[in-house]
Protein backbone atom coordinates (compact mmCIF):
# COMPACT_ATOMS: atom_id res chain seq x y z
CA UNK A 1 0.00 0.00 0.00
CA UNK A 2 1.27 3.48 -0.87
CA UNK A 3 2.33 5.63 2.10
CA UNK A 4 0.36 8.48 0.58
CA UNK A 5 -2.81 6.41 0.84
CA UNK A 6 -2.24 5.92 4.56
CA UNK A 7 -2.29 9.72 5.06
CA UNK A 8 -5.31 10.43 2.90
CA UNK A 9 -8.28 12.03 4.65
CA UNK A 10 -11.48 10.48 3.37
CA UNK A 11 -14.92 11.87 4.02
CA UNK A 12 -17.32 9.69 5.97
CA UNK A 13 -20.79 9.04 4.63
CA UNK A 14 -22.21 11.53 7.09
CA UNK A 15 -19.73 14.19 5.94
CA UNK A 16 -20.48 13.50 2.27
CA UNK A 17 -24.18 13.98 2.96
CA UNK A 18 -23.43 17.18 4.88
CA UNK A 19 -21.53 18.63 1.93
CA UNK A 20 -23.74 17.17 -0.81
CA UNK A 21 -25.65 20.44 -1.07
CA UNK A 22 -24.82 23.97 -0.03
CA UNK A 23 -26.43 24.66 3.34
CA UNK A 24 -25.54 28.33 3.67
CA UNK A 25 -23.95 30.36 6.47
CA UNK A 26 -26.32 29.06 9.16
CA UNK A 27 -24.76 25.62 9.05
CA UNK A 28 -21.46 25.93 10.89
CA UNK A 29 -21.09 22.15 11.00
CA UNK A 30 -20.96 21.97 7.21
CA UNK A 31 -18.36 24.74 7.15
CA UNK A 32 -16.21 22.96 9.74
CA UNK A 33 -16.49 19.76 7.76
CA UNK A 34 -15.36 21.53 4.59
CA UNK A 35 -12.47 23.01 6.55
CA UNK A 36 -11.44 19.59 7.85
CA UNK A 37 -11.61 18.00 4.41
CA UNK A 38 -9.92 20.94 2.67
CA UNK A 39 -12.91 21.80 0.47
CA UNK A 40 -11.88 25.39 -0.27
CA UNK A 41 -14.53 25.90 -2.93
CA UNK A 42 -17.24 25.19 -0.36
CA UNK A 43 -15.58 27.57 2.13
CA UNK A 44 -15.44 30.35 -0.48
CA UNK A 45 -19.10 29.83 -1.30
CA UNK A 46 -19.99 29.85 2.40
CA UNK A 47 -18.18 33.17 2.95
CA UNK A 48 -20.01 34.88 0.08
CA UNK A 49 -23.35 33.80 1.57
CA UNK A 50 -22.21 34.76 5.10
CA UNK A 51 -21.60 38.35 3.97
CA UNK A 52 -25.34 38.73 3.38
CA UNK A 53 -26.51 37.74 6.88
CA UNK A 54 -25.84 39.12 10.35
CA UNK A 55 -26.98 36.40 12.75
CA UNK A 56 -23.88 34.18 12.84
CA UNK A 57 -21.84 34.56 16.02
CA UNK A 58 -18.21 35.58 15.52
CA UNK A 59 -17.01 33.16 18.19
CA UNK A 60 -18.59 30.29 16.25
CA UNK A 61 -16.55 30.85 13.10
CA UNK A 62 -13.67 28.47 12.41
CA UNK A 63 -10.27 29.89 11.54
CA UNK A 64 -10.70 29.04 7.84
CA UNK A 65 -12.98 32.06 7.35
CA UNK A 66 -10.44 34.69 8.39
CA UNK A 67 -7.58 32.79 6.77
CA UNK A 68 -9.45 32.66 3.47
CA UNK A 69 -10.08 36.40 3.63
CA UNK A 70 -6.38 36.95 4.25
CA UNK A 71 -5.37 34.79 1.28
CA UNK A 72 -8.11 35.36 -1.30
CA UNK A 73 -7.82 38.87 -2.72
CA UNK A 74 -11.16 38.69 -4.51
CA UNK A 75 -13.06 37.67 -1.39
CA UNK A 76 -11.20 40.22 0.75
CA UNK A 77 -12.14 42.98 -1.69
CA UNK A 78 -15.80 41.93 -1.43
CA UNK A 79 -15.51 41.71 2.37
CA UNK A 80 -13.97 45.19 2.59
CA UNK A 81 -16.67 46.63 0.33
CA UNK A 82 -19.43 45.13 2.48
CA UNK A 83 -17.77 46.26 5.71
CA UNK A 84 -17.27 49.79 4.41
CA UNK A 85 -20.93 50.18 3.50
CA UNK A 86 -22.11 48.62 6.76
CA UNK A 87 -20.02 51.13 8.75
CA UNK A 88 -21.27 54.07 6.68
CA UNK A 89 -24.89 52.95 7.18
CA UNK A 90 -24.58 52.30 10.93
CA UNK A 91 -25.33 48.57 10.58
CA UNK A 92 -23.82 47.82 13.97
CA UNK A 93 -24.96 44.22 14.30
CA UNK A 94 -23.60 43.32 10.86
CA UNK A 95 -20.24 44.86 11.70
CA UNK A 96 -20.21 43.16 15.10
CA UNK A 97 -20.72 39.74 13.52
CA UNK A 98 -18.33 40.23 10.59
CA UNK A 99 -15.37 42.37 11.66
CA UNK A 100 -12.86 39.52 11.91
CA UNK A 101 -10.12 40.81 9.60
CA UNK A 102 -8.62 44.27 10.01
CA UNK A 103 -8.95 46.75 7.18
CA UNK A 104 -6.99 49.94 6.60
CA UNK A 105 -8.45 52.63 8.86
CA UNK A 106 -12.19 51.92 9.16
CA UNK A 107 -12.62 55.51 10.34
CA UNK A 108 -12.29 56.64 6.73
CA UNK A 109 -15.87 55.46 6.29
CA UNK A 110 -17.28 57.23 9.36
CA UNK A 111 -19.15 60.54 9.38
CA UNK A 112 -18.80 61.68 12.97
CA UNK A 113 -21.95 63.78 12.92
CA UNK A 114 -24.01 60.73 11.94
CA UNK A 115 -22.28 57.65 13.33
CA UNK A 116 -24.31 55.91 16.02
CA UNK A 117 -22.74 55.64 19.45
CA UNK A 118 -22.86 51.79 19.40
CA UNK A 119 -21.00 51.85 16.08
CA UNK A 120 -18.47 54.36 17.41
CA UNK A 121 -17.73 52.26 20.49
CA UNK A 122 -17.58 49.04 18.44
CA UNK A 123 -15.06 50.47 15.98
CA UNK A 124 -13.03 51.90 18.86
CA UNK A 125 -12.56 48.36 20.18
CA UNK A 126 -11.00 47.33 16.88
CA UNK A 127 -9.06 50.51 16.07
CA UNK A 128 -8.77 53.74 18.08
CA UNK A 129 -9.82 56.90 16.26
CA UNK A 130 -6.65 58.37 14.71
CA UNK A 131 -5.76 61.78 16.10
CA UNK A 132 -5.78 63.10 12.53
CA UNK A 133 -9.58 63.03 12.82
CA UNK A 134 -9.62 65.53 15.69
CA UNK A 135 -10.98 68.37 13.56
CA UNK A 136 -13.89 66.20 12.34
CA UNK A 137 -14.67 64.94 15.83
CA UNK A 138 -14.81 68.52 17.13
CA UNK A 139 -16.92 69.77 14.22
CA UNK A 140 -19.42 66.94 14.82
CA UNK A 141 -20.19 68.55 18.22
CA UNK A 142 -21.26 65.32 19.89
CA UNK A 143 -20.24 65.29 23.51
CA UNK A 144 -20.16 61.49 24.14
CA UNK A 145 -17.78 61.05 21.21
CA UNK A 146 -15.75 64.09 22.23
CA UNK A 147 -15.38 62.80 25.79
CA UNK A 148 -14.09 59.48 24.51
CA UNK A 149 -11.69 61.24 22.14
CA UNK A 150 -10.35 63.56 24.84
CA UNK A 151 -9.89 60.59 27.18
CA UNK A 152 -7.89 58.89 24.45
CA UNK A 153 -5.57 61.77 23.53
CA UNK A 154 -5.74 64.15 26.48
CA UNK A 155 -7.28 67.61 26.83
CA UNK A 156 -4.01 69.43 26.04
CA UNK A 157 -3.91 68.06 22.51
CA UNK A 158 -7.65 68.33 21.85
CA UNK A 159 -8.66 71.76 23.12
CA UNK A 160 -7.33 73.71 20.15
CA UNK A 161 -9.71 71.85 17.81
CA UNK A 162 -12.74 72.71 19.94
CA UNK A 163 -11.58 76.33 20.12
CA UNK A 164 -11.01 76.62 16.38
CA UNK A 165 -14.40 75.02 15.78
CA UNK A 166 -15.96 77.59 18.16
CA UNK A 167 -17.59 74.82 20.17
CA UNK A 168 -17.98 76.05 23.74
CA UNK A 169 -19.07 72.76 25.41
CA UNK A 170 -16.07 71.01 23.88
CA UNK A 171 -13.74 73.74 25.14
CA UNK A 172 -15.28 73.62 28.63
CA UNK A 173 -14.83 69.86 28.78
CA UNK A 174 -11.12 70.16 28.00
CA UNK A 175 -10.70 72.90 30.61
CA UNK A 176 -12.59 70.80 33.17
CA UNK A 177 -10.32 67.86 32.35
CA UNK A 178 -7.30 69.98 33.23
CA UNK A 179 -6.02 71.15 29.85
CA UNK A 180 -2.63 72.82 30.29
CA UNK A 181 -2.49 75.70 27.78
CA UNK A 182 -0.10 77.94 29.68
CA UNK A 183 2.51 77.70 26.94
CA UNK A 184 0.13 77.33 23.98
CA UNK A 185 -0.76 80.20 21.66
CA UNK A 186 -4.46 79.44 21.64
CA UNK A 187 -5.97 82.88 22.26
CA UNK A 188 -5.58 83.82 18.60
CA UNK A 189 -8.32 81.32 17.73
CA UNK A 190 -10.95 82.58 20.18
CA UNK A 191 -10.89 86.40 20.06
CA UNK A 192 -14.16 86.44 18.11
CA UNK A 193 -16.24 84.49 20.65
CA UNK A 194 -16.99 86.12 24.00
CA UNK A 195 -17.82 82.90 25.85
CA UNK A 196 -14.93 80.85 24.45
CA UNK A 197 -12.50 83.71 25.14
CA UNK A 198 -13.65 83.85 28.75
CA UNK A 199 -13.41 80.09 29.11
CA UNK A 200 -9.87 79.92 27.71
CA UNK A 201 -8.50 82.92 29.60
CA UNK A 202 -9.79 81.74 32.97
CA UNK A 203 -6.70 79.52 33.10
CA UNK A 204 -3.08 80.60 32.46
CA UNK A 205 -2.37 80.95 28.76
CA UNK A 206 -0.08 82.92 26.48
CA UNK A 207 -0.60 86.45 25.20
CA UNK A 208 1.42 86.60 22.00
CA UNK A 209 2.03 89.21 19.35
CA UNK A 210 0.38 86.91 16.80
CA UNK A 211 -2.74 86.62 18.95
CA UNK A 212 -2.88 90.39 19.37
CA UNK A 213 -2.52 90.94 15.63
CA UNK A 214 -5.38 88.50 15.06
CA UNK A 215 -7.51 90.48 17.51
CA UNK A 216 -6.78 93.75 15.69
CA UNK A 217 -7.59 92.14 12.34
CA UNK A 218 -10.87 90.58 13.53
CA UNK A 219 -11.86 93.85 15.22
CA UNK A 220 -11.36 95.71 11.94
CA UNK A 221 -13.72 93.22 10.29
CA UNK A 222 -16.29 93.69 13.06
CA UNK A 223 -16.15 90.04 14.11
CA UNK A 224 -15.21 90.42 17.79
CA UNK A 225 -18.28 89.95 20.00
CA UNK A 226 -16.88 91.69 23.07
CA UNK A 227 -14.10 94.15 22.18
CA UNK A 228 -13.69 95.62 25.72
CA UNK A 229 -13.30 92.13 27.21
CA UNK A 230 -10.54 91.18 24.81
CA UNK A 231 -8.86 94.61 24.98
CA UNK A 232 -8.75 94.45 28.77
CA UNK A 233 -7.13 91.01 28.72
CA UNK A 234 -4.42 92.08 26.29
CA UNK A 235 -3.88 95.29 28.25
CA UNK A 236 -3.39 93.31 31.46
CA UNK A 237 -0.91 91.07 29.64
CA UNK A 238 1.39 93.87 28.50
CA UNK A 239 -0.16 95.17 25.29
CA UNK A 240 -0.70 98.66 26.67
CA UNK A 241 0.55 101.05 23.99
CA UNK A 242 -1.13 99.63 20.95
CA UNK A 243 -4.69 99.06 22.08
CA UNK A 244 -6.22 101.95 20.17
CA UNK A 245 -3.84 102.03 17.19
Amino acid sequence: MDVQDDCCICATEKQRVLLSEFRGPHDINALCTADFLGRQEYIDQWIVAWLNVSDVRVDALPLCVSETLHCNRRLFKLYRHKLKHAIARNRTEWVRSHYIVKIDDPWNFVMFDRVSLPMFYLLSEHCPVPFDNAVFVALARRMPIWRAFVTMYGPDACIVYAVRGEWLPGVKHCIDEGANIEHVDIVRYCVRSRDIFRCVTQVPTMATQEAYKEFIFQRMLGRVEDVPLVEEWFFCNGFKNAIHT
